[in-house]
């Protein structure tokens, strides 16, 4: 099994853990932290021959991911959860219909 499927696998057993439930990590430790580590780390072992080879695959995906990755999260979101408030549907969604007020009967005469 690859060490990315491991790392995957232990940090969804230690987010269903109960006694970590209420463990919050900052954003700011993240960017600040972590993600300078990662990033050094992977200049150092990647190799220009490697991402050469790749290039296509790593510029399809740096630019496809971004843009289309939140359409599914919020369709899931909006669909387990409801509309809320602030936004009801993905905007690329058609407007839900309203229904409309019941109309008065005309006086017979």
């Amino acid at each position: 099994m690859s060490e990315p499927l491991l790392l995957l696998a232990a940090g969804c057993l230690v987010g269903l853990t109960p006694s970590f439930a209420s463990f919050a990590l900052s954003p700011d430790v993240v960017l600040f932290l972590f993600l300078p580590a990662l990033l050094y780390w992977e200049a150092l072992t990647s190799s220009v021959r490697e991402i050469r080879t790749n290039f296509r695959s790593i510029a399809l995906q740096s630019t496809s991911w971004p843009p289309l990755s939140p359409s599914p999260l919020q369709l899931t979101r909006w669909a387990t959860a409801g509309p809320s408030p602030s936004c009801s549907a993905p905007s690329w969604l058609p407007p839900t219909p309203r229904p409309s007020p019941p109309r008065p009967c005309p006086a017979a005469s």
